[in-house]
């Protein structure tokens, strides 16, 4: 049930409103109130067809007819619900991306420090799907440990969210509920982080063990890129700057993964710090600037 009171409170004031019951015979014999039923709860699945077959019935007796859209106490608690579902997603999906990031880079800097020690195991007579399996086993674990960890913390996190919302409504009670999506969400994170690691194991495919024990390191040998054929503004750059662009520019994968991570952790604190200060230029705005008065005269 949404606050109803005066608008002069930011939040419901419990001290001064609130909502009470009373039998059919006190309003009768105490408040002198005649028993007339003026509502009608109705379920339907098309309320514009009804409002219209209501008007012709009732004609001058109709007064209303209100759905969960045009209900401010039902429409405000529904748009607070989809305006959380969508924050939701939207951090749902920068830490996935930042996962990746962290599954993809992980995986190549341990296969660059035993790029060797896997030439030695294929010449053993280990495949290279075999080992593949093996580095994506890692991405399972790491994901399946945090998936476990992200939902035993999900209670935690919900109760703070619930509670932050209990100031601007009244409910009966207020539980935490679970379908089953976190599950496959969870599920999902998982089998990301494995393909994440299956990807960063590809290094050695279709390679020789000679072949790949001479490779060394997995690093990429630096090339020519696209920038360095205007020569007017590749000679004006320093030394060492020519040399993080070309880096930068040779490996794609990893530039567009840090920056991936750059971008989402990046929005994560704008959006943390923005929406407080938003939120305080708004009641500041409103309640400081808009409705500044020391009297105020109801008529």
């Amino acid at each position: 049930m949404y606050y109803t009171g005066s608008n002069d409170f930011i939040s419901p004031q419990a001290q001064n409103y609130g909502y009470g019951y009373v039998s059919q015979d006190t309003l009768t014999n105490q408040l002198q109130v005649p028993p007339t039923q003026n509502v009608v709860d109705l379920q339907i699945k098309h309320p514009e067809q009804v409002e219209k077959h209501l008007r012709s019935l009732l004609q001058n007796r109709y007064l209303t007819l209100q759905t969960r859209k045009s209900n401010i106490g039902i429409a405000t608690a529904v748009d607070r619900v989809g305006q959380i579902r969508k924050l939701s997603l939207l951090f749902s999906f920068i830490f996935i991306l930042l996962a990746i990031l962290a599954m993809y880079t992980t995986i190549r800097k341990v296969i660059d420090q035993q790029q060797q020690d896997l030439a030695t195991l294929q010449s053993l007579g280990y495949r290279n799907g075999r080992l593949t399996v093996y580095y994506s086993m890692y991405g399972f674990l790491v994901g399946g440990l945090g998936a476990v960890g992200g939902l035993i913390a999900a209670p935690l996190l919900s109760t703070f969210v619930m509670n932050s919302q209990k100031p601007m409504f009244t409910l009966l009670s207020w539980q935490i509920a679970y379908t089953t999506m976190p599950l496959y969400v969870a599920l999902g994170v998982t089998l990301i982080c494995m393909l994440a690691a299956y990807l960063a194991a590809q290094v050695n495919h279709g390679l020789l063990p000679a072949q790949a024990f001479r490779k060394g390191s997995t690093a990429q040998a630096g090339h020519r890129v696209w920038l360095e054929h205007w020569n007017s503004l590749w000679s004006r750059i320093p030394f060492g700057n020519r040399w993080s662009i070309r880096d930068n520019l040779g490996n794609k994968i990893q530039t567009a993964m840090g920056l991936v991570g750059i971008i989402g952790g990046l929005a994560l604190v704008m959006t943390g710090f923005g929406t407080k200060n938003s939120m305080d230029h708004q009641v500041e705005q409103t309640y400081g600037h808009e409705y500044a008065y020391t009297q105020k005269i109801n008529v």
